[in-house]
Order: structure tokens, then C-alpha cells, then sequence
């Protein structure tokens, strides 16, 4: 996870993502294309709602579509 996120060089091979490799990418705009994780040891954000804690990926990556997101989660 953390080579995908950038914060380790990958030991071997490439991380890709979208056919694009991302070794040349600095962290801001992997998050930007939605890369991200929240580790469950952390839990959720005790002071968010619900709905803000599964919207906080879209915070960095506008792009993502907030309805699609919620519908995806909540089925």
C-alpha cells in the first residue's frame, strides 16, 4: 500500500495504474486520481458523520461522482 500511495519506492517492478506507471507521479496527484486508503486499525473518523467519512476520498479527488460513491457504498 504504501508504494501504491508513494510513499515507498517499490522494491521491484512497476505500480500502474490506468496503464499509466505511477513512479513519476508525486503523492498530491495519485490522490487526486482517487488513490487512497484509510488503514482499519484507524477506524473512522470519530468526529465525521457517516456519509462525510465514506465522502472523505472525494475531498482530494473532485472528480469522483459523490452519488455513484454513496449509491456504491449503501446497496
Amino acid at each position: 500500500m504504501r508504494a501504491i500511495m508513494g510513499h515507498l519506492a517499490p522494491a521491484r517492478g512497476t505500480v500502474r495504474f490506468e496503464g499509466s506507471d505511477l513512479a513519476s507521479r508525486p503523492r498530491h496527484e495519485r490522490a487526486a486520481l482517487g488513490i487512497g486508503y484509510m488503514p482499519e486499525d484507524r477506524c473512522l473518523v470519530p468526529q465525521l458523520r457517516v456519509e462525510e467519512n465514506i465522502m472523505l476520498p472525494l475531498w482530494v479527488a473532485k472528480h469522483l461522482d459523490r452519488k455513484a460513491r454513496l449509491h456504491f457504498v449503501m446497496r
